[in-house]
């Protein structure tokens, strides 16, 4: 509407104008109240989410260490276990 067209309305339609505004105004406030709690409740999603993911990190990290090291140890007594066969057949076969 035009400043022209404005000038030419009475008090009361000038008043329904800024009620409706008003109304308009409020319902926008609403959601835009709405859009940010869902924009923060994706953010907390999102951030637990990352949680998640790191924690999955570490228990991988770590369960891999684990294997490494049991590997090792597994590959030690097996050497040792050979070592121990040979000196006893090297005892038997005297």
């Amino acid at each position: 509407m035009t400043d022209k067209e404005l000038r030419k309305l009475s008090r009361s339609e000038l008043l329904e104008l800024l009620i409706d505004q008003m109304k308009e105004n409020e319902r926008l406030r609403l959601k835009l109240k709405k859009a940010y709690r869902q924009l923060h409740d994706r953010k907390i999603v999102m951030e637990q989410a990352g949680s998640i993911a790191q924690k999955y990190n570490c228990s991988s990290m770590v369960y891999l260490k684990q294997r490494r090291l049991l590997q090792s140890n597994i590959l030690k007594a097996s050497n040792t276990l050979a070592g121990s066969r040979k000196k006893s057949q090297m005892i038997r076969g005297r």
